[in-house]
């Protein structure tokens, strides 16, 4: 039996809004994984003349992908959707310098590490039409008062 959906729209899982939010749509999720699609049909921040995206906008992808899996559980333990951090990638690998006009991407993080003080590390890929087109592991933390961290000046 397939979980509930936490929500309608992929918007309400993060905190990211346009031009920054670049996924499309929730696909799947479980208790250490999600997965999300990236729709190369439309014009994005990162889109070049010819509709493409360069293949290290896949990082921002992944990244974006674990919010997203950080809003379900934020949304699951009744907590608002809050901001985390990218404390660094290993390993991305490209396999294409871009990612075409037009591609259905697949975005899927599966979670392999995640500590007391909430840091985390997933294991991600870039797919699309089931080949693989980008790897990396990602770390990322979700502190309980990101407002202590960076604290916004009017």
């Amino acid at each position: 039996m397939a979980p509930t959906a936490p929500c309608k729209h992929i918007e309400e899982l993060l905190p990211h809004r346009a031009p920054m939010m670049l996924l499309s749509s929730l696909l799947g999720w479980g208790d250490d994984f999600i997965e999300v699609s990236v729709d190369h049909s439309a014009p994005s921040l990162f889109t070049d003349e010819n509709g493409n995206v360069p293949a290290w906008v896949g990082i921002e992808y992944m990244a974006q992908a674990i919010s997203a899996f950080a809003g379900i559980e934020s949304k699951k333990n009744g907590l608002p959707v809050s901001i985390g951090f990218l404390l660094g990638t290993r390993k991305y690998q490209a396999f294409t310098e871009r990612f075409n006009a037009g591609d259905q991407l697949i975005v899927r993080a599966e979670r392999t590490y995640h500590s007391e003080d909430n840091i985390v590390q997933f294991h991600c890929r870039i797919t699309c039409n089931e080949e693989l087109l980008a790897t990396s592991d990602i770390k990322a933390i979700q502190p309980e008062n990101p407002e202590d961290i960076v604290k916004v000046k009017n």
